[in-house]
This record gives structure tokens, C-alpha cells and sequence, in this order.
């Protein structure tokens, strides 16, 4: 699903540069890759708290915004300065950034008040100077980041992995090579920054399962490690595999395809998104439930919007109010009138 934010970048221009910023910084809280959720965030009276499986409040909003729970800490805005609390709802970094996102491999980016992106440890300290423009979450060791208008990769110790020359860069994610976009063309590096396949498509997804999305002549197909073509360009969007399946659009009805290129859920949906927890949103109508992974609808197609979470919880909206349902469909938090 995240392709779709690189879909209309075709070269390295500023509005470009800070949409793939802002991608960084929140492709952890939108993946939930590195998220130990037991405690979900909810909205009531314009703050934000946080409930457990049961729907209980564990945390009482009081907070002007905040993140999602990982490594056992929050970040929470009070006003408009974020710190990190603990489980307790007890503050264990003090509201000073202007931003503040999760932690991850024990570090956490932050932005503060002179506008450049580090990052600290739990106790808050600077492990990692605030040195750069943008910076988004470690995942497997490295973490994208921005200096000026060029983007590179840098470990846990703030050093630079890979050079700061790139025009755009997605994170490793779960293997071994990210894509990047130089020269206007999107190609993959591996962990040491060489270039393993060369920049000649107009877009690019992350890999998994062996595969990733790639896009040229305005059709999406798939590639492997070697940047063999192995699943024809045919789509008019494909999202990364996910749990074995991939959702693609085709003539604008959404399904999901193998690894085999073969639909296994047949293109029927306005919209269909990855799988999670054997589980995939998809749209009809304007309203959104589940599909199992015989296509089947199991949660009824009702939804304004849903979001994933990891830990048995799904967050939802019917006309303007929120809340949570479980794996089953049925609410265990509703937002109060």
C-alpha cells in the first residue's frame, strides 16, 4: 500500500523530497513493523488516551496527540512539544521535541526545536546528534536519512552506511535490499550501498517473499533479486507480498495474486489492501471490511475507514465515530458520543 505514495515522483523535486520524509518518519507507525501493541490509542473530547484488548482505559486521555506503544514507550504531545510515557501513563522523557516518533532497535528520531532530525535513547539522552534534515526509523540496523536534498542510510551509531547521494530511498524493511531513486530511474542497493539492480524503473515497492513491485510504461509488474522480470507489468497498482499474497488493480477492480503471477482472489474490489493476521481490508461502495484468504467477506462491508493493528485489534470509523473491533468484527471500544 505504501507504493502508492511514490506513484507521481518522477524526479527529485522539494514536494517530492518531503513526502518521502514524511514516509520515513511514520513508515514505522503506519506498518506497525516494530510495535509491541498491548495498549491502543483512542480519541475522547479531543484527547487521546489508551484502552487494552479488553477496550479498558488504561491510560486516560489527556494528551493532545501521540504514537503508537513500542519498545514499551509512547511518544505524546502536550501542547506542542512530544516526550515519551511509559505504560503507566507516566512521563519518562520530558515534552521538549517538536516531534517524536517510535523507538526502534532502542532508538527513537526525534525533531527538535532547531528543526534537524536525531536520535535518543530510552532515557532521552542524544545517541545519535540531531544533525539531519529528515530521519526515519531503524529497521534492521539502518535507517534512512536525509542531509539537505540527498538521502543515505545510517547505523545505530549515527555513522553512514550508505553515502548521502541518493535522490530518494525506501527503508530494507524485511530483506536485504531497499530500492532508491537516482537519476530520475528507481534500481535497489544492498546493505553496504552498491547497487545490486540498476535504477531503469519509473517506481519501485520493498521486497518480499523474493519479489518486489516495479513499474514502468505506467504498468506495474514483478521482479526478483536479480531483477528478473517475473511476473509480466499487467497492473495498473501492486502492492509489496504480504502473508504470500499481493493486492493488485487491473481495469480498476482490486484482487490479490500469488507468487505465481495467478489470481487467487479474483479482481472484484474497488480497493483491497495487504493481508494481516490472515485478514485484508477491501473497499466496495465507498465502505470498507474484511476478506479472508478464500476471498470470502468475514467482517461485513460497512467501515468508512480501517487501519491494522498487530495484536488483535483493528481501528475503525462509522460516520464520525471511531473505535476498535477485534479479529471477529465485534467492537470492544466505541469513541463516546
Amino acid at each position: 500500500m505504501y507504493v502508492l505514495l511514490f506513484k507521481k515522483m518522477v524526479k527529485c523535486s522539494l514536494q517530492s523530497l518531503v513526502l518521502i520524509a514524511v514516509f520515513f518518519l511514520v513508515f514505522v507507525d503506519l506498518n506497525h513493523a516494530n510495535a509491541d501493541i498491548s495498549l491502543f490509542k483512542i480519541t475522547s473530547n479531543g484527547k487521546v488516551g489508551f484502552i487494552n484488548e479488553k477496550g479498558q482505559i488504561r491510560i486516560e486521555p489527556r494528551f493532545d496527540d501521540a504514537r503508537d506503544f513500542s519498545e514499551g514507550l509512547a511518544a505524546v504531545a502536550v501542547g506542542n512539544t512530544w516526550g515519551f510515557i511509559d505504560s503507566s501513563g507516566k512521563i519518562v522523557i520530558q515534552p521538549k521535541f517538536l516531534n517524536a516518533y517510535q523507538f526502534s532497535n532502542g532508538l527513537a528520531a526525534v525533531i527538535t526545536v532547531a528543526r534537524k532530525v536525531g536520535y535518543i535513547d530510552r532515557t532521552g539522552l542524544f545517541i545519535i546528534p540531531a544533525r539531519f534534515d529528515f530521519g526515519g526509523s531503524f529497521v534492521g540496523g539502518l535507517a534512512p536519512a536525509q542531509i539537505r536534498e540527498q538521502y543515505g542510510f545510517i547505523n545505530e551509531k549515527g555513522e553512514t552506511v550508505v553515502g548521502f547521494n541518493l535522490c530518494a530511498v525506501l527503508p530494507f524493511y524485511n530483506e536485504d535490499l531497499a530500492p532508491i531513486k537516482k537519476d530520475g530511474k528507481w534500481g535497489f542497493i544492498n546493505r553496504t550501498g552498491k547497487i545490486i539492480i540498476e535504477p531503469v524503473f519509473e517506481d519501485a515497492g520493498t521486497f518480499n517473499s523474493g519479489l518486489a513491485p516495479v513499474r514502468n510504461h505506467e504498468k506495474w509488474g514483478y521482479i526478483d533479486k536479480k531483477g528478473r522480470l517475473k511476473i509480466l507489468p499487467m497492473f495498473e497498482y501492486a502492492s509489496s507480498f504480504e502473508q504470500g499474497l499481493a493486492a493488485v488493480s487491473i481495469e480498476d477492480k482490486a484482487g490479490y495474486i500469488g507468487t505465481n503471477g495467478e489470481f487467487v482472489i479474483e479482481p472484484k474490489f474497488d480497493s483491497a489492501l495487504p493481508f494481516t493476521h490472515g485478514l485484508a481490508a477491501v473497499e466496495i461502495s465507498g465502505k470498507w471490511g474484511f476478506i479472508d484468504k478464500k476471498g470470502q467477506i468475514v467482517i461485513p462491508v460497512k467501515f468508512d475507514s480501517v487501519d491494522y493493528y498487530w495484536n488483535g485489534l483493528i481501528s475503525v470509523s462509522e460516520g464520525n465515530k471511531g473505535g476498535y473491533i477485534n479479529l471477529k468484527g465485534e467492537y470492544v471500544w466505541k469513541a463516546p458520543n
